[in-house]
């Protein structure tokens, strides 16, 4: 298919070996991936047969002939390519290519009344196919047409390497474009987080750390208990294995020294949470009280949306329930994150806020949007509360929280 460039010999091709692939079994809808000059065979074939395309990741992808191989813009072009590419398509002159209507950027229309999902992941330094000349292009048109692209850029990157050096944001397309996703998010699973920077002692790791809480936990009653990430982790409590204890003088002057516990570790997710609230037997402690506060680091780190983060929190908060029968819960929504109100974490966090408050958790769950704690009048964090990354808690942040849920408890 190389050297065919996307031409009628090349489509026919395909069809050929996709009737093969129906034949022993294979879906009748594909999904279709083109590299560099692969987007002229994905897209010819695509608009030739639109009913027979689940979605279309593109990488670096041609989108122009004139582009790449012939050069008219920015690109060096492939005299080479460009002679072999005449003669497959059969064109007379350079004029007739360039005149030619059937590159991918012509079939815009076609794929947007298909409505097929579309994804590009592009290099912003390519020179051999460069953005503005293609990718750029198709998609302006398709968000004119109101049809579904999507276009992840590699900042410094050229034509190569392809791909990401995590393809999950890849993967998740596709199985979204197939039927086939699941949120993550609401998935038990254990963490794997092994990092001593996490604020563990050196040569601690998620496991050892979970079973830290376990046995941190074991022979007390507590009057509360609080479940979360390394923001939870930073109250740090009677845990042996935590080295970074921010928020613990703080807990200790609203509640008294003892009678409280955090179970947060560093990197946790709403799954991870979730995995530990099922598989810990965390109520050994009793506790009067559980606050619930997770979510971020599906954010900044997992890349999941603020709708999939915030039915994990909805997960994590109804196991809690269940784990803890005698026990009134606390959700925390998430903290502010990112400085500025507009900032796109921000409006991320506020999203699952949104969701957050709209959902019917019954009376045994207090649902708490702490926000306006940080904030000041023109929605900017309150200078003190947060180290430099704008999502981890001073000593100040700290007791700013545990005045708070001393209200809360009260």
């Amino acid at each position: 298919m190389a050297d065919l460039y996307g031409s009628d010999k090349a489509t026919e091709r395909w069809d050929r070996f996709y009737r093969y692939l129906r034949k022993h079994g294979f879906h009748r809808k594909a999904v279709l991936e083109g590299m560099s000059r692969g987007g002229l065979i994905v897209y010819n074939w695509a608009a030739k047969n639109p009913d027979k395309v689940a979605c279309i990741y593109a990488d670096a992808p041609v989108m122009d002939i004139t582009s790449w191989p012939m050069g008219k813009g920015t690109s060096e072009g492939s005299a080479e390519d460009t002679r072999r590419m005449m003669e497959v398509y059969g064109f007379g002159s350079e004029q007739e290519a360039a005149e030619w209507k059937g590159n991918p950027l012509d079939h815009a229309g076609r794929i947007a009344r298909a409505g097929i999902p579309v994804l590009h992941v592009v290099g912003d330094a390519d020179t051999v196919v460069p953005v503005a000349e293609n990718t750029a292009v198709f998609e302006a048109e398709m968000k004119r047409l109101g049809a579904p692209v999507k276009v992840i850029h590699k900042p410094g990157i050229g034509h190569h390497p392809h791909s990401l050096n995590n393809p999950e944001p890849i993967v998740k397309f596709i199985l979204q474009a197939t039927g086939r996703y699941g949120n993550p998010c609401t998935q038990a699973v254990p963490g794997n987080e092994f990092r001593s920077a996490a604020g563990w002692k050196e040569g601690s790791e998620w496991h050892t750390v979970e079973r830290d809480i376990e046995e941190s936990l074991q022979g007390r009653q507590l009057k509360l208990l609080l479940l979360g990430n390394s923001i939870t982790q930073g109250w740090g409590g009677q845990r042996k294995l935590v080295t970074w204890k921010p928020g613990k003088a703080a807990m200790d002057r609203v509640l008294g020294e003892g009678c409280w516990e955090s179970a947060g570790i560093s990197g946790d997710r709403t799954q991870n949470l979730l995995w530990r609230i099922r598989n810990g037997n965390y109520n050994c402690c009793r506790p009067e009280y559980v606050v619930v506060a997770i979510g971020i680091n599906n954010l900044v780190v997992g890349g999941d949306s603020a709708d999939e983060t915030a039915e994990g929190i909805v997960a994590v908060t109804e196991e809690a329930c269940r784990q803890f029968p005698d026990s009134k819960i606390i959700l925390l929504g998430l903290f502010p994150s990112g400085k500025e109100k507009d900032s796109g974490v921000r409006r991320q966090c506020d999203r699952i806020h949104e969701v957050l408050a709209a959902r019917k958790f019954g009376k045994k769950v207090t649902y708490v949007n702490p926000s306006q704690w940080f904030l000041d009048n023109q929605g900017t964090i309150r200078e003190g509360l947060y180290i430099g990354d704008y999502i981890h808690l001073t000593e100040k942040g700290y007791e700013c929280v545990a005045e708070h849920l001393k209200e809360l408890i009260r």
